[in-house]
């Protein structure tokens, strides 16, 4: 999922042609029963506002941006660091999620091992012989 991040701006400040929670798409199908979503569901990092000072003038809010319905406060932060890691970690991008395995899998194996990996499981294996053949495929 993206991390839009506006370091500079806080959300009020933000042009609503910048800014995903505005960025809205219809659906041709769906546009007689009034469907309005949004492009992308994203993270977005902006400045706080005066009323979310609690965290310093210069604090951050995270701010989670779904395709429908009303953005959500996610969190606040004094860094802009530590919000990027917050919105990384939430976001459950498939990319935060795999990184660390490939980088494992780089360091300790070598090119031909593959680790195939379910939610209940994980398998570390190495192919010593293989045929390839769509012969037998049923359509």
């Amino acid at each position: 999922m993206e991390i839009v991040v506006f370091k500079d701006q806080k959300w009020t400040e933000i042009s609503k042609q910048d800014n995903p929670a505005f960025d809205y798409i219809y659906e041709n199908q769906r546009l007689q029963e009034g469907f309005k979503g949004r492009r992308t569901h994203c993270f977005l990092i902006c400045k706080v506002l005066p009323y979310e000072e609690s965290v310093g003038k210069n604090g951050y809010a995270v701010i989670e941006v779904p395709l429908k319905g009303d953005v959500i406060r996610r969190g606040l932060f004094w860094k802009l660091e530590d919000a990027e890691v917050f919105a990384d970690r939430i976001s459950g991008t498939f990319e935060s999620a795999t990184k660390p395995l490939m980088k494992y899998m780089a360091e300790k194996h070598h090119p031909h091992v593959n680790c195939i990996v379910t939610s209940t499981d994980a398998v570390l294996s190495e192919g010593l012989k293989s045929i390839v053949s769509d012969e037998y495929l049923i359509d």
